[in-house]
C-alpha cells in the first residue's frame, strides 16, 4: 500500500518531506520513519493492526530575507492491516513401498508452517476417500503463531492386501482455507508358496494320515476337510508335512486339501486327498482249512520251491494264499541281478488269491527293481514293487514303521454276491453290457490288527482279465473301473492272445474293481466321415461324447475344456475334485474336475494371467503340446533324435510354430499322433476339430500299445 501527499511552494522554495507513524490518531509526536523522505510512502503490511501516518512538509527558500523555512503537517492517514491465514503448500506425498505381509509401516512425517500473519487455531488433519480407513493419521499442534511449524504423521495400517492405496489429506484451521494433498501407499504382492504336491492319504482305523512334499518358501500349512462344493473346514495350521485326522467314521469317504502359507498368504488348495477309514479286517474262523504245502515261485522263468500255499474258506469265499519264502527268494535274486520278474502262480481256482510278502523282503525286492506277477486262472496282476509306497504305508501301522513286522498282501479277487450286484446295477444304469466277471485288485499292508491300502500308483500298472470261453473278443469294447460311489470310467484296454487264450490287458494308475463291457457308438453325421471309425471307437470306449444323442458335429472346433476332458478320459485318470487352480474355471461347471485333473497330472498349464480360457477353441499346436505331455504318462517315445526333430522342418509353415510349442509339436509328430493338414502344411495355429481330436487320441493310445489297432 502506498500513501502520498500533495504540496506546492508559492515562493519558489524547495519542498522536502519526512514521514511519521503513530499509534494514535494524532499528527504530532509521531515516530520518524527513517528514509521516508519522498512525497509518497510505501507502508508495510506484514503486521496486522491499525496504524496512523502523516508527513511533515518543509519549504526552504534561502533567497528571501528573514525566516527561510516553513513547515506544515499533512492530514492523518489511518491504515488498517487485516491478518492473513495461510500455510506453506504441501506437495503430494508417496510413502516407501511395502511388501505384502508387512506388520507395520514407518509413519511419514509431514510439516506444517504458518506462512500467514495471523495465528492459526483449532488446527486439525482429516483423511477422506475410499481408502481412508486403511490409514492412520496423528494431529499437529492446534495453535500455530505466524512463522511457527508443527508436524503430523500418516501411515498405512498393517496387513493391507497388495495394491495401490490413495487418500486425500486435508489441513484445516479457523479462518484458514482448507489445504489438501494426496498421500499414496503401494503394497507390492509377495510371492505366494506353490501348491503342495505329491499329496498322499492313507486310511487307518477311524483315521486318515495325510502327507505332502515340502513347499519352498512356505512357513506353515493349513489342513482342511472338504465339507461341500467349494466349502472347506480348517482342521489345523502346522509346520510339518504330515498330519493325522482322528475320530473319523469307518466306511465314510472323506476329502482333504492342504494349502501352503507364508507372510504373503496362502497358495491354492492342493489336489483332493480322498480317504475312506476302515476297521482292521476281521476274518471269520475258517470253515475249511487245508494243510500248508510248498509250491513253486518263478524267478525270471526259473521255478523254485519258494512259496507256502495255504487254502481256506472264509466269509463264503475260497481263499488261497502263497507266502513267499524270504531266504530262498533273496538267494535267487542275488543270482538274477537287477529287474527280476517274480511270478506267483495259482494253479487251482479260488475266489480270492493272495501273494504274501514280508515288508523287509518287499523292500529288498523293490530296491532291485523287481516286478511281481500274480497269476490266477482268471486274471494276472503285474506290479512293479517300486510303486508300493512302503514308507507311507508302514508309518500308519501299529508296527511303527518296522518292515519286518509288516506283511504286504497282493490280492486278486472275484466279487461277493452283494458287491457283484452293485457293479451290475451301475453298468446297466449307464446303458452298457457287462462281459464276464468283475475282478478286484488290491495291495494291503497288514500289521497285527491294523491295515492300510495302497490305492494309487505313479505310472500305469498292468492287469489282465481272461475272457470267458465262447466270448467273441471283438465284442469286448473296453475295460472300466467301477467305484464304490457308483462312478465309472474308461481305462485303456487291449485284447491280446496268450498261449491261445484271449485276455483283456488293462493299464491303470489305481486299484479298484475292474469290469469288461460291450458298447457301441454311432452318430448320424459321422457314418461316411473320414474320421468316422475313430469317432465310433472313441465313443464306444466312453472317451468322446456327441453334442446330442444322434449328432457328433465332427467338423466343429473343439474347445480347450472339451479337449482336456477327452485326454483325461482317454488316459483313464481318476477325477480330482479340489478347487480349480484357474480363475476362469468355476467349480460347478461340467468340465471343472477334468481341467483340475489335467492340471494335477501336468498336462495343462493355462496362460500367464492365471486363466485357462476353457471356451476358446484349441489350436493344433496347443493340442500337440498337451498330447506330448500325455505321451510321458503312456511311455510313448517322442522326438529323441535329430531325424525325429527334422520332421517339423519338412512342413512349409514350420516357422509358424510358436517357440513354446516346438518341443511338443516335435514329440507329437515323432510319436505318430499328428500329421499335417496335407503333405506339406502343418497349420499349427488352426483350430482342432472334434473329428481331429478323436483321431489324435486314438493314435496316442494305439501307438502307446494301450488299445488295439482298428481295422481300416
Amino acid at each position: 500500500m502506498t500513501l502520498s501527499v500533495g504540496a506546492s511552494s508559492q515562493d519558489g522554495g524547495d519542498l522536502s518531506y519526512q514521514w511519521f507513524s503513530n499509534t494514535v490518531n494524532n499528527a504530532s509526536e509521531g515516530t520518524l520513519i527513517p528514509g521516508a523522505e519522498n512525497a509518497s510512502l510505501t507502508i508495510p503490511t506484514d503486521a496486522p493492526g491499525t496504524f496512523y501516518y502523516y508527513a511533515v512538509v518543509t519549504n526552504t527558500n534561502n533567497s528571501v530575507n528573514g525566516v527561510k523555512t516553513a513547515t506544515l503537517n499533512s492530514q492523518i492517514a489511518q491504515v488498517t492491516i487485516n491478518p492473513t491465514y495461510s500455510i506453506d503448500p504441501i506437495a503430494n506425498q508417496t510413502a516407501p513401498e511395502l511388501v505384502q505381509g508387512y506388520t507395520s509401516s514407518d509413519p511419514k512425517i509431514i510439516t506444517i508452517k504458518n506462512s500467514g500473519t495471523g495465528s492459526l487455531t483449532d488446527t486439525a488433519v482429516t483423511l477422506s476417500g475410499s481408502d481412508a480407513d486403511h490409514f492412520v493419521v496423528t494431529q499437529p499442534d492446534a495453535a500455530l503463531a505466524p512463522g511457527a511449524t508443527s508436524s503430523f504423521t500418516v501411515s498405512a495400517k498393517a496387513g493391507l492386501a497388495p495394491g495401490t492405496y490413495a487418500v486425500t489429506v486435508t489441513i484445516s484451521a479457523t479462518n484458514l482455507t482448507d489445504e489438501s494433498f494426496y498421500f499414496t501407499q503401494v503394497v507390492a504382492a509377495m510371492e505366494l508358496p506353490a501348491i503342495p504336491q505329491q499329496t498322499n492319504g492313507i486310511a487307518g482305523n477311524r483315521q486318515a494320515s495325510l502327507s505332502w512334499e515340502t513347499v519352498t518358501g512356505a512357513t506353515y500349512y493349513n489342513v482342511y476337510r472338504v465339507t461341500g462344493v467349494a466349502e472347506y473346514e480348517l482342521l489345523d495350521t502346522i509346520t510339518a508335512t504330515s498330519y493325522t485326522v482322528q475320530n473319523l467314521t469307518n466306511g465314510t469317504t472323506y476329502g482333504f486339501v492342504v494349502a501352503a502359507g507364508n507372510n504373503g498368504g496362502l497358495s491354492h488348495y492342493s489336489n483332493l486327498i480322498q480317504v475312506t477309514p476302515a476297521a482292521p479286517p476281521v476274518f471269520s474262523p475258517p470253515l475249511f482249512q487245508q494243510a500248508n504245502e510248498a509250491v513253486e515261485v518263478i524267478v525270471n522263468g526259473k521255478a523254485e520251491k519258494a512259496g507256502i500255499l495255504k487254502k481256506e474258506f472264509i466269509n463264503g469265499q475260497s481263499v488261497s494264499t502263497i507266502m513267499v519264502d524270504e531266504g530262498k527268494i533273496l538267494e535267487r535274486l542275488k543270482a538274477e541281478g537287477e529287474n527280476p520278474v517274480i511270478t506267483i502262480p495259482f494253479t487251482s481256482n479260488s475266489d480270492v488269491v493272495i501273494g504274501k510278502l514280508n515288508g523287509q523282503l518287499l523292500k529288498l525286492m523293490a530296491d532291485s527293481q523287481s516286478i511281481v506277477v500274480l497269476r490266477t486262472q482268471q486274471a494276472s496282476y503285474t506290479l512293479p514293487l517300486k510303486e508300493i509306497n512302503l514308507a507311507a504305508l508302514s508309518q500308519q501301522l501299529e508296527a511303527g514303521g518296522e518292515l519286518v513286522d509288516i506283511d504286504f498282501l497282493i490280492e486278486v479277487a472275484t466279487l461277493n454276491n452283494n458287491d457283484l450286484h452293485k457293479v451290475k446295477e451301475t453298468i446297466s444304469a449307464n446303458g452298457l453290457a457287462m462281459v464276464g466277471s468283475p475282478i478286484r485288485f488290491t495291495v494291503t499292508a497288514v500289521s497285527g490288527d491294523s491295515s492300510v491300502e495302497n490305492t494309487h500308483f505313479s505310472t500305469y500298472v498292468e492287469r489282465s482279465l481272461q475272457l470267458p470261453e465262447g466270448i467273441d473278443p471283438s465284442k469286448i469294447t473296453t475295460g472300466i473301473i467301477v467305484g464304490e460311489d457308483g462312478s465309472m470310467r474308461h481305462v485303456p484296454t487291449k485284447i491280446v492272445t496268450i498261449n491261445g487264450q484271449y485276455f483283456a490287458q488293462i493299464n491303470s494308475m489305481s486299484n479298484s474293481v475292474y469290469a469288461l463291457i460291450w458298447n457301441t457308438a454311432a452318430y448320424d453325421d459321422t457314418t461316411t466321415h473320414w474320421a468316422g471309425k475313430s469317432i465310433h471307437n472313441m465313443g464306444a470306449r466312453l472317451i468322446v461324447n456327441g453334442i446330442n444323442e444322434n449328432q457328433f458335429a465332427p467338423d466343429r472346433s473343439i474347445t480347450r475344456a472339451e479337449f482336456a476332458a477327452t485326454v483325461v478320459r482317454a488316459l483313464g485318470l481318476k477325477l480330482q475334485t479340489s478347487q480349480n487352480s484357474f480363475k476362469d474355471v468355476e467349480q460347478d461347471v461340467w468340465y471343472s474336475n477334468f481341467v483340475q485333473t489335467a492340471s494335477a497330472y501336468g498336462l495343462i498349464n493355462g496362460f500367464e494371467d492365471g486363466t485357462f480360457r476353457p471356451q476358446d477353441s484349441i489350436t493344433r499346436q496347443q493340442g500337440m503340446l498337451i498330447l506330448s505331455k500325455a505321451m510321458k504318462l503312456t511311455g510313448l517315445r517322442g522326438a529323441e533324435s535329430i531325424s525325429s526333430i527334422a520332421k517339423i522342418h519338412y512342413y512349409n509353415d514350420a516357422e509358424h510354430v510358436a517357440a513354446w510349442a516346438v518341443a511338443g509339436v516335435e514329440d507329437a509328430l515323432s510319436g505318430g499322433i499328428v500329421s499335417g493338414k496335407d503333405s506339406r502344411i502343418l497349420a499349427p495355429q488352426a483350430d482342432i476339430t472334434r473329428a481331429e481330436a478323436a483321431v489324435m487320441i486314438e493314435r496316442l493310445l494305439q501307438n502307446s500299445s494301450l488299445i488295439n489297432e482298428t481295422s481300416k
